[in-house]
């Protein structure tokens, strides 16, 4: 094997086998983009660790999350919970709610009258970094994008003991996000162009040394 198609094989081989890490690497990169959902004003809410100061969206095409940044480290128990209420279908009322404290989860919303019933319907991942609790669910729980409307109202709430409401952002009315915020599953489309290049770059390459 001539000098430059070692060359080659050289650097496209960890190429290659970097795309069998991609996966979990592109999740990794995807949601470290956050953006910012809205924020609310400091200290107006006791004890600190229940006091909302900013809340965040990011997510990897297949799951979603929300940041709740806090005034202190969030402290979820059996009575205190950090509740995001999403009113994805442009209704009256939230649809869904995901919820880290007590049973964690991703809830249906159903309201009747002036109550409200809340009836689990999936798993999410509760994890607390600094002064921030990061609330993590799948698209297709909330029937992602086709049962989706736009724009998606979001109402953040602090919960200590369980009914009782600590800290509301906003303090009145909703944020707004907009349905692309959400984007529709960009991964397969990175691991399909990156091989892509790959190749390509392998076909030039080859054919260039044919004709040497």
């Amino acid at each position: 094997m001539s000098w430059p198609k070692t060359a080659i094989v050289r650097f496209l081989l960890p190429l290659l086998i970097s795309i069998v890490l991609l996966p979990e690497a592109a999740v990794s990169s995807a949601t470290c983009l956050a953006v910012l959902v809205g924020e609310d004003p400091d200290k107006d809410a006791n004890p600190a660790s229940v006091d909302i100061l900013a809340v965040y969206l990011m997510n990897n095409g297949t799951h979603f999350t929300f940041i709740i940044e806090c005034r202190a480290t969030p402290a979820p128990s059996l009575i205190g919970s950090y509740v995001v209420w999403l009113n994805t279908t442009n209704g009256d009322a939230p649809d869904y709610c995901l919820v880290a404290g007590g049973i964690s989860g991703l809830y249906e919303v159903h309201r009747k009258g002036h109550s409200i019933k809340l009836k689990y319907k999936a798993p999410i991942e509760v994890t607390i970094e600094g002064k921030s609790i990061f609330l993590t669910a799948n698209l297709d729980d909330i029937d992602y994008p086709g049962g989706v409307g736009d724009p998606v109202g979001v109402v953040v709430t602090t919960q200590q003991p369980l009914f009782k409401v600590r800290d509301r952002a906003p303090d009145s009315g909703m944020y707004y996000i907009s349905h692309k915020v959400i984007p529709e599953l960009p991964g397969p489309t990175l691991f399909l162009f990156i091989p892509s290049v790959i190749i390509t770059v392998y076909v030039i390459y080859t054919r260039k040394f044919k004709t040497m």
